[in-house]
């Protein structure tokens, strides 16, 4: 126990020369829900605007899985295009969870193909696949900075027990949690209460254009712990083109300083 508190206390503190990696496990929820309708991009005026006018197909529907998988898609390449010694790990979660993708640093253009894959069907257990996450980050527990990012529209069983079981994972080992609430159905509340219990932030999201965007506050953390010495996630543009697959143009940051 004495060295989980030692590693809580390096963690908590931000001492980013202690920290030779980030490694990151997100946890999508596919629930029959995240098939909901979601608007294009809501302007500053409050004007909902359900699809893309400038696109070449302006009758294009989207919903919050579309906007999921183009978000997460994002984020992957972002982390295949930097480099480094970072970890990404992938779970989803309906009626059961499912460890679509093992912490690694490789193999990324697998990882795009099975998360262009996803359908959302079925209920949400949450809690199962928050328990799977910190199975996953124990096994590969080191000196690396840790994060759970929770992508959902917050209607899970066993709200209570979610938000235990990350308070633990936050006391006993030092695992952020970070959330991202998704869709106008939403329980925000829960979300908010599970981010903060777990030492991290809670976006809304309300729009497609707005999903794109969810990883910049991780992004922003990222910085404050690591410095400018290591590549950012997200360094680049998304860049959506006619045939709706994700590209990305990395701008040039400084490589990790060797030490």
């Amino acid at each position: 126990m004495s060295a989980n508190i030692e590693k809580l206390n390096r963690q908590i503190e931000g001492a980013s020369a202690l920290f030779t990696f980030e490694l990151t496990v997100l946890l999508l929820d596919i629930s029959a829900s995240m098939s909901d309708r979601l608007p294009f991009d809501i302007s500053d005026d409050g004007d909902v605007n359900w699809v893309d006018s400038e696109s070449e197909n302006p009758y294009h529907d989207y919903d919050n899985i579309s906007g999921l998988k183009d978000a997460v898609k994002n984020f992957i390449i972002s982390r295949r295009d930097a480099g480094g010694e970072d970890k990404t790990g992938v779970i989803t979660f309906n009626r059961e969870p499912k460890l679509l993708w093992e912490a690694q640093r490789k193999n990324y253009d697998v990882l795009l193909k099975k998360v262009d894959g996803l359908m959302a069907d079925g209920g949400t257990n949450m809690v199962s696949a928050i328990r799977m996450a910190m199975s996953e980050i124990f096994s590969k527990y080191n000196d690396g900075f840790f994060r759970m990012v929770v992508l959902s529209d917050g209607q899970p069983s066993s709200k209570e027990v979610c938000l235990s079981t990350v308070k633990e994972a936050f006391e006993l080992l030092g695992i952020i949690t970070d959330t991202i609430a998704v869709g106008k159905d939403c329980d925000v509340p829960f979300m908010r209460a599970l981010a903060e219990i777990g030492g991290g932030t809670c976006t809304e999201v309300h729009s497609y254009k707005a999903m794109l965007g969810t990883f910049k506050q991780i992004q922003a953390e990222r910085k404050l712990l690591f410095g400018d010495g290591v590549k950012l996630l997200g360094a680049g543009e998304l860049i959506i083109d006619n045939s709706d697959t994700v590209k990305d143009t990395p701008k040039k940051t400084n490589k990790k300083s060797k030490k």
